[in-house]
């Protein structure tokens, strides 16, 4: 799903004229389903309704603050590299 969702933003940065910045490699290991050192939070499933329904905390899916600190040091990277 990730790799669908770069195709569209790189497709949709260079149509704009922008930098899209790939971080796909650099972060597999680093997954909501990393046990250790993960950039993203993850889901927890809980099965005391027979998992008829999912409630996923604010967040879920999304940076945590290592990812964030991560995505942040590369665009910074990427800066410098351009107009340091």
């Amino acid at each position: 799903m990730q790799e669908q969702l770069d195709d569209v933003t790189r497709n949709a940065a260079q149509a704009a004229g922008a930098t899209f910045i790939e971080v796909f490699a650099e972060t597999q290991a680093h997954s909501a389903c990393a046990r250790k050192g993960a950039y993203v939070e993850g889901i927890s499933l809980e099965s005391l309704g027979g998992l008829s329904r999912i409630d996923l905390r604010p967040g879920a899916l999304h940076p945590n603050r290592a990812g964030v600190r991560f995505l942040t040091d590369r665009t910074a990277d990427v800066l410098r590299s351009r107009f340091g």
